[in-house]
């Protein structure tokens, strides 16, 4: 193990508590700070495999009436469980208009949130990789911009650098609030960070 530990306390408990992986916590602790999984709400989950995020959602108590999709989960990747019946998984290409209108379409209303873990694959050629990241941030909040309720929250991850401050001011300029924050449950490793919106307001060009 030259560069973290994989199977770090998070990993582990992600295996004893039956989470596919240990990004489970990432949304566990983040519920706790911004109260996602308010029953009833509707929640859009981007880059959902394996299934980490999708998991917690699927076995939140988000669901008023059986049979209606509350949360959609979409990823290019298979995930490593089957959801219950009001929870959607869309296996496709987020950056594809069609899977994107796919989603819309799929929850049938506003969400009251949308999340994104998304990454690129990366290559190891630090400039691609970091440009590659900003633009899936950006087509995830583009998106949530036509997705999102009145009051509506955004929450996405991103590596710090300059081509941030742009997406930023936008989040800053659509939204009542805006957090960026570290969490517990990244790896002592990575720079990660996470954006997180709330109170939407239409947006504004």
């Amino acid at each position: 193990m030259t560069h973290y530990d994989r199977k770090d306390k998070f990993y582990q408990m992600a295996k004893e508590e039956g989470y596919p992986s240990r990004a489970a916590y990432k949304l566990i602790e983040l519920n706790k700070k911004y109260r996602i999984l308010k029953t009833g709400n509707s929640i859009i989950d981007l880059g959902c495999a394996p299934g980490g995020w999708l998991k917690v959602l699927n076995d939140a108590p988000l669901f008023k009436v059986q049979g209606v999709v509350k949360v959609v989960g979409v990823d290019y990747a298979p995930i490593t469980f089957t959801p219950r019946q009001e929870v959607a998984y869309i296996q496709g290409d987020f950056t594809k208009k069609e899977v994107r209108e796919q989603t819309l379409k799929t929850l049938g209303g506003k969400a009251h949130w949308v999340i994104s873990d998304m990454a690129p694959k990366l290559t190891g050629i630090k400039f691609k990789d970091m440009a590659d990241s900003y633009e899936l941030v950006r087509i995830a909040l583009d998106f949530a911009f036509l997705a999102l309720q009145k009051g509506g929250g955004f929450i996405c991850k991103i590596f710090p650098g300059p081509d941030a401050v742009e997406i930023i001011r936008d989040m800053k300029r659509n939204f009542e609030r805006f957090t960026q924050v570290n969490l517990d449950s990244t790896r002592k490793t990575s720079d990660e960070t996470y954006l997180v919106t709330q109170g939407f307001k239409g947006r504004k060009d």
